[in-house]
């Protein structure tokens, strides 16, 4: 099984340590690698947990250790709220209109790209140019 570029198979297990003995701070070791993990702030060093807003495989071993077996429903409590039902259903609660491909431009507009157009330096360079030929 491969995750971000991280083999795992069932042999792979970590090892925590709360540093800091408050139950926020955790050390996680294993796979190679050494991780600090905070929990209330929701990050880990490896950056997965930042990045995903989900608990990646070093938040997981800290919830384990800290929750024991009922650790897997502390998931929802560490994870972001976008991935909660309810915020899903919030944010597309409305109809989402679609924008037209192509829009047409209106008269003035094309008015005012033309003015735009002479009043810019670059059609003075233009200008000069020709001139010069």
């Amino acid at each position: 099984m491969e995750f971000w570029g991280v083999t795992m198979s069932e042999g792979n297990s970590f090892y925590v340590e709360n540093i800091s003995r408050d139950e926020r701070q955790y050390t996680v070791f294993g796979s190679g690698c050494t991780t600090k993990v905070d929990l209330p702030k929701r990050s880990c060093s490896c950056r997965k947990f930042d990045l995903v807003k989900i608990p990646w495989d070093h938040a997981m071993a800290t919830l384990r250790s800290k929750h024991g077996e009922d650790y897997g429903l502390r998931v929802y409590d560490y994870s972001s709220p976008l991935y909660k039902v309810e915020e899903y259903l919030l944010a597309y609660s409305e109809s989402i209109n679609l924008v037209p491909f192509r829009v047409r431009m209106t008269r003035a507009t094309r008015i005012a790209r033309r003015e735009h157009y002479f009043t810019s330096r670059g059609h003075q360079a233009r200008k000069k140019e020709k001139k010069m030929r």
